[in-house]
């Protein structure tokens, strides 16, 4: 389970560099997959090339993914400590009742490192210093995650 949800962040590839777009020049594209109590919903913002900003919401329902509330606690504070640590990354969780838990990390590869979010684990780049939408999108339906631009 732990590995579902570290690949809807590390399914990201990339690729070359160039300058930042206007926010409301972004596109959007959702990414969500459901599985075995987890939920997964992802919205890259980029700019037909290159994504700017991540949004991760990860919905977990304990009861249907045979987590407990202390495995998801534990993984949820080392998380926290690791990617409070890099610029450009923001990370919080909740337990929204005792059978609900919900994470949510953005990353703003405007302002993150490549290098630090690869030492994290967050991506593999080689030696890209961007994400490539295309890419990324290609690598998730690979995966079985089902992405479509917002409205």
């Amino acid at each position: 389970m732990k590995k579902l949800l570290l690949s809807c962040l590390a399914a990201l590839c990339l690729v070359g560099c160039s300058s930042t777009p206007k926010e409301e020049d972004l596109k959007k594209t959702v990414c969500t997959l459901e599985d075995s109590g987890v939920s997964v919903n992802t919205v890259f913002e980029h700019d037909g090339t290159k994504v700017m900003k991540q949004t991760n919401t990860n919905t977990i329902t304990l009861s249907a993914s045979g987590m407990t509330k202390e495995m998801i606690e534990a993984a949820a504070k080392t998380a926290s400590e690791a990617y409070g640590a890099i610029e450009g990354v923001t990370y919080s969780y909740e337990f929204k009742d005792d059978d609900t838990f919900v994470e949510t990390t953005t990353i703003d590869f405007t302002a993150a490192s490549i290098a630090d979010l690869q030492s994290a684990g967050i991506v593999e780049a080689g030696e890209a210093d961007y994400i490539g939408i295309k890419e990324t999108l290609e690598l998730n339906n690979q995966n079985g995650i089902e992405c479509k631009d917002a409205e």
